[in-house]
């Protein structure tokens, strides 16, 4: 099936979208076929574990593409969950509780980027990556930096009035 491009006497030398759709799909059965689709930090909770497949332009050369890889670990927390997880105290952080109330607190690490220059490379580099992720992520205890994930929520959502805090 011949696509053609803006110029209507060449072809198109290569799909770039349907192979990238392609290595997103593999890449997620992937994931979940070898149950890397979640990671536990060293607080014993658990953390969803995503991977993005996109590709970028060659900075070297400008008629080739590079394989991107984006790991992301992100999770939500319930304020039980946080007093479960001893990152908030009932008693000390009652007025955080209760702006929290029955929403949930999105909470992302910072994702990391790696390149590779095929998409065979790219699979490898995926496949040594997530099993050194998921085993360094379970030495973490997260303890602060949910709770820092906690006040950026709360100051993000009541700046200018977009979460009314119930006071009392």
């Amino acid at each position: 099936m011949p696509m053609y491009s803006a110029d209507k006497d060449k072809f198109v030398s290569s799909l770039v979208i349907s192979s990238q759709a392609a290595a997103l799909r593999d890449a997620d059965r992937w994931l979940s076929e070898n149950q890397y689709e979640s990671a536990y930090d060293g607080d014993g909770w658990l953390w969803n574990l995503s991977v993005e497949v996109s590709q970028i332009p060659d900075p070297g050369d400008t008629r080739r593409i590079e394989w991107q890889l984006r790991i992301q670990l992100q999770t939500q927390m319930s304020a039980h969950d946080l007093v479960t997880q001893f990152v908030l105290s009932p008693d000390q952080d009652a007025r955080l509780l209760s702006i929290i109330g029955e929403a949930l607190v999105p909470m992302a690490m910072k994702p990391s980027k790696y390149r590779a220059a095929t998409e065979s490379a790219a699979r490898s580099l995926m496949a040594e990556l997530l099993p050194k992720v998921k085993e360094t992520f379970k030495e973490y205890q997260l303890k602060n930096v949910k709770r820092a994930l906690v006040h950026r929520w709360v100051d993000e959502n009541c700046s200018f009035d977009r979460l009314r805090p119930k006071i009392g």
